[in-house]
């Protein structure tokens, strides 16, 4: 992920958030970069329930952390996150708060659905497999 911002600008509630979900923040990191990361958290995890059921719970933290590189490294997909955390923000959103539930269905969508696809399994495809044995 390139840098982006001004480095040493993060607020204390961003190093708040991201310690609450299992980052160890930098001082050096910028409002944007730290923005960016709790963005593309709140994103992955919207994609998670939607291609799981959210009767699953949340997604391991191996499937976030990859999801997580998915976002960070395709640039069109880091780029469109970015953006869409901003308009959520502009729109009244709370920025720590993950309480999105629907999103476009759009490129950069699919490009995160299809990761989370690898590594999760809807409740309703795993029920039969599991009493299958029983």
């Amino acid at each position: 992920m390139p840098r982006l911002g001004e480095p040493g600008t993060i607020t204390f509630n961003q190093m708040k958030a991201l310690r609450q979900n299992n980052f160890v923040p930098d001082k050096s990191w910028s409002r944007e970069e730290a923005a960016l990361i709790l963005d593309a958290v709140i994103y992955l995890r919207a994609v998670c329930r939607t291609v799981a059921s959210d009767d699953d719970g949340p997604a391991p933290l191996e499937v976030q952390n990859e999801l997580l590189r998915v976002i960070l490294t395709t640039e069109d997909v880091r780029d469109y996150v970015r953006r869409w955390g901003e308009a959520r923000r502009e729109a009244g959103h709370d920025e720590f708060t993950d309480d999105e539930r629907k999103l476009p269905r759009n490129n950069q969508f699919e490009t995160v659905a299809k990761a989370a696809r690898k590594h999760l399994i809807p409740t309703a495809a795993a029920g039969p497999k599991e009493n299958a044995g029983r």
